[in-house]
C-alpha cells in the first residue's frame, strides 16, 4: 500500500512467495485480502487489526500474521466459517465458528516505527526487533480449542470498543503474547493442550548482559524481551497448559467434515500496518476489510455436501480446494468452486453500517472478479496505506483529496466520486464479488488497495468453468514516476461481438 519502491516490491514478493508456496502446498496438500479463504477472523484478528494509525508497540492478543488450522464445521460462500461470513442476520460476527482441532499461529507484530528489518525485497524484523517472528502459539483439543480473535462490535464505532468489551482494545506487546484466552485458545472440557512461546526473554537478558550494544534486543514500554532480567525469564517464554477434561467432538468430522487451512498476510513484513480502522481518515468507516495484502491456501473435505448437484459454480461437493493471494492490486486465485474473495456494499466484515450503505441497485448483486462490467474504480491515488510519519503537509492516501475525483484525479472506469472518501467506492461494489472454479487474475476490487505499476486496472484473465475472460484495465498517468505515459484504455470497442461493456472478451457457459 506505500509508494515506498523498496515496500511495493517487498509485498509483491510476498504474493508471489505465497504463489509459489501454494503450488507446492497443494501437492503436499486470500483486504484488503480479495483472494483465496483469507479473512481476518481466521487469522483470530478483530477486523480492524492492521489499521495503519494501530497504536505503536500494541497489538489485539491472539491476531496472528501467519496460521495453520485444522478444524470442521464447513464454509460459506466458499470460505471457512468464521461466525461473520455465515451469520444469520448478517449483524457481526454471531455466526457458528468452526471448530478447531489443532492450530499453530505467529503473532501479529506490533506498529513500531522503530523496528529494523532486513534491507531485502521482503523485508522480516531483524532477530531481537519487535517486528521479528519470536512469539506464537500451538494447541491441540479433542473437544475443539474454542480459542479465536478478541470480541469487537458488530459496527465499530470511533474508539473500537463495545461497551464492556475492554478486550476490544490492543494491548502492551508482553500481555498480548502471554494471553491463553485468544488465539489458538485454551478449553479444558477437552483433552489436549495450548502452548504460548516467546523466545525473546531467554535469549534477550542474555544480550544485555553481554554489553554488546549490536546485540542488543529493542526495548520500549511494555516490551517482551525481558532484558533488563539479568537472566532468561522461563515463566515468560513458555506458558502451557495441559486439559484433562476428557470430552471429545472429534466425530464430527463425520458429518461435518474437515478443513486445512494456512493464511500469511502482510504484517510479517516487518509488522507493517496498512489497512482502515477506527481514527483512520474521513470517510474510510465503511471500508473496514483487514490487511492489504497476503493470502492463504485451503482444502476442505466436506460430506455435508456430498449430495449437492453438481454446477458449472460448485462442480464438485466433496472435496475442494482454493488458494489465492493479492499484493498491491495483482490478485490471483485458484479454485474448485466458486468463491467470494470480496463483500462490497452492505458488508459483514466489521466496517461502520451507517457508511456502507446499498444503492438499490447493488443490493444483493454478484459479479465475477476477473469481470470489469459496471466496475467503478478508484482513483489510482487512493489506498488504505496510511503511515504514522507521513508529514502533515502531505494527505493520507485514503483521504478524501485521494479517493474523491476531479480533474486532476480521475477514475480509471470515468466515475465521479465528488464527496463520498473512500466508503463510496465500496458502496458501489456488488454485494459479492466472486472468484469462478478455474484460474483467475484481476485487480483488487477493494478501494484499500494500491496498484504497483503504471498498469490499472490490471488486464484480467480468467479460465475455468464459468468460461474464458480476457482483458480490459489500461495504463494511469498518475502511476508513471516519468510523467510520460498518457491514460490509456486496453479495452477493445464495446458492441463487437463477445466484448462486454469493460472492454473484455468474454466467452461465458452460462454461470
Amino acid at each position: 500500500m506505500h509508494r515506498n519502491i523498496r515496500r511495493k516490491t517487498a509485498v509483491v514478493a510476498l504474493g508471489v512467495a505465497i504463489a509459489l508456496g501454494t503450488s507446492l502446498s497443494l501437492a503436499k496438500v486470500a483486504l484488503a485480502v480479495s483472494a483465496g479463504p483469507y479473512s481476518p477472523p481466521q487469522q483470530d484478528c478483530p477486523w480492524y487489526a492492521s489499521g495503519w494509525n494501530s497504536p505503536q508497540n500494541q497489538t489485539y492478543p491472539g491476531c496472528h500474521n501467519t496460521q495453520v488450522s485444522v478444524e470442521s464445521g464447513g464454509t460459506t460462500n466458499g470460505n471457512p466459517n468464521n461466525g461473520w461470513n455465515n451469520s444469520p442476520n448478517g449483524n457481526g460476527g454471531n455466526g457458528k465458528a468452526n471448530t478447531t482441532w489443532v492450530q499453530w499461529g505467529n503473532d501479529q507484530a506490533a506498529n513500531d516505527n522503530n523496528s529494523q528489518g532486513t534491507p531485502t525485497f521482503y523485508s522480516l524484523g531483524e532477530p531481537g526487533q519487535s517486528a521479528s517472528p519470536h512469539a506464537g502459539c500451538l494447541a491441540f483439543n479433542t473437544d475443539g480449542t474454542k480459542g479465536g480473535s478478541v470480541p469487537e462490535p458488530a459496527q465499530t464505532n470511533p474508539n473500537g470498543s463495545a461497551p464492556g468489551g475492554k478486550n476490544t482494545q490492543p494491548q502492551s506487546a508482553k500481555s498480548s503474547h502471554t494471553n491463553q484466552t485468544y488465539g489458538c485458545g485454551n478449553n479444558p472440557n477437552g483433552t489436549g493442550f495450548d502452548l504460548n512461546y516467546n523466545y525473546y526473554p531467554l535469549v534477550c537478558p542474555l544480550l544485555t548482559d553481554a554489553g554488546i550494544s549490536s546485540l542488543e534486543c529493542e526495548t520500549y514500554k511494555g516490551d517482551d524481551t525481558d532484558s533488563k532480567a539479568g537472566t532468561p525469564q522461563v515463566k515468560d517464554a513458555v506458558q502451557l497448559q495441559l486439559d484433562h477434561g476428557g470430552q471429545q467432538n472429534l466425530t464430527q468430522i463425520t458429518t461435518q467434515g474437515a478443513l486445512v487451512y494456512f493464511g500469511m498476510d502482510d504484517n510479517s513484513d516487518n509488522g507493517e500496518h496498512d489497512g482502515q480502522g477506527p481514527g483512520t481518515s474521513k470517510q474510510t468507516a465503511g471500508s473496514v476489510n483487514g490487511s492489504s495484502d497476503g493470502g492463504a491456501i485451503m482444502v476442505a473435505f466436506t460430506p455435508q455436501s456430498a449430495g449437492s448437484t453438481p454446477s458449472l459454480t460448485h462442480p464438485e461437493g466433496l472435496l475442494n480446494a482454493s488458494t489465492g493471494f493479492c499484493a498491491d492490486g495483482n490478485c490471483g486465485d485458484l479454485t474448485t468452486q466458486q468463491e467470494t474473495v470480496y463483500y462490497g456494499c452492505g458488508a459483514n466484515t466489521g466496517e461502520n453500517k451507517a457508511a456502507d450503505r446499498c444503492p438499490k441497485s447493488k443490493k444483493g448483486s454478484q459479479r465475477d472478479a476477473a469481470n470489469y462490467a459496471g466496475k467503478q474504480w478508484d482513483p489510482y491515488n487512493c489506498s488504505s496505506g496510511g503511515s504514522q510519519t507521513q508529514p502533515k503537509n502531505q494527505p493520507q492516501p485514503d483521504s478524501p483529496s485521494q479517493c474523491d475525483t476531479s480533474s486532476s484525479n480521475t477514475s480509471p472506469s470515468g466515475s465521479k466520486n465528488p464527496k463520498g472518501g473512500e466508503d463510496y467506492w465500496r458502496q458501489q461494489e456488488a454485494s459479492q464479488v466472486n472468484a469462478e472454479p478455474g484460474f483467475q487474475f484481476y485487480e483488487d476490487p477493494d478501494a484499500e488497495g494500491s496498484p504497483a505499476a503504471p498498469l490499472y486496472p490490471n488486464p484480467a484473465v480468467y479460465v475455468g468453468t464459468c468460461g474464458v475472460i480476457l482483458g480490459g484495465g489500461g495504463l494511469s498517468s498518475a502511476g508513471d514516476p516519468t510523467g510520460t505515459l498518457p491514460n490509456r484504455s486496453f479495452g477493445l470497442p464495446p458492441g463487437t461481438p463477445f466484448v462486454n461493456s469493460a472492454g473484455q472478451i468474454v466467452i461465458s457457459t452460462g454461470c
